[in-house]
């Protein structure tokens, strides 16, 4: 088992009335996100996720503001478990 914390940036909510902001982060082993193999929601740009298998894995980001926006996915970034 390996834990790791990723963290990420995060612009303030843009719009008229401001809101509190989650993040969607999803896992892949693949950098086109064909099958994702785990998504996990957070309430801070910081998340402990734990991988048991070895071999590169993908990660990507999205936020989302209370009126329901959605931003785009944040750039894929690439890790491998040993």
């Amino acid at each position: 088992n390996q834990a790791i914390t990723f963290n990420w940036s995060t612009a303030a909510d843009s719009g008229v009335i401001q809101s509190t902001l989650k993040y969607i982060i999803e896992f892949s082993n693949t950098n086109t996100f064909t099958t994702i193999i785990q998504s996990s929601n957070a309430s801070t740009n910081s998340l402990l996720q734990t991988f048991t298998s070895v071999g590169d894995y993908y990660w990507r980001v999205k936020t989302l503001d209370t009126a329901g926006n959605i931003s785009t996915y944040s750039s894929v970034f690439k890790f491998t478990i040993n």
